[in-house]
């Protein structure tokens, strides 16, 4: 079977991102007609940041320019913490592959690496399976 590393997760699977740009000019147009960020941000049960990043983009480009300044991302790594979510997020993509909802990019590659006939045929099956194909 190809290894969870090396599946990619669509965007519609993707749970980091919080907000999909396909709301971004909605979010924009309440602002507009009056709507605080404060409550945009409760709607969609983020960070008003989040919000303010996407009304205002040189805020985000501004407030990354001042995180370089700082030292960057690494500043706030834990490798012990990162193990512990990177293990999270290898079974969240398990559980995709097993419930048929991931597509899986570069399959022609993957299917060389296979042990045996019976693995092959799993895993068409699960490519038939998939809504996303």
């Amino acid at each position: 079977m190809p290894k969870v590393d090396d599946l990619r997760v669509g965007k519609e699977n993707d749970r980091r991102i919080k907000i999909p740009t396909s709301e971004y000019n909605y979010i924009k147009r309440r602002h507009k007609e009056g709507e605080s960020i404060r409550g945009i941000a409760r709607d969609y049960g983020v960070d008003k940041r989040l919000i303010q990043f996407i009304l205002y983009p040189e805020r985000l480009k501004h407030n990354r320019e001042l995180r370089k300044q700082r030292g960057g991302w690494k500043r706030y790594y834990n490798k012990d913490e990162w193990r512990e979510e990177h293990r999270k997020h290898r079974a969240y993509k398990k559980r995709l592959l097993k419930e048929g909802r991931k597509r899986i990019t570069g399959i022609i590659r993957q299917v060389g690496a296979l042990e045996n006939d019976e693995e092959v045929e799993k895993l068409i099956n699960i490519i038939n399976n998939s809504n996303s194909l």
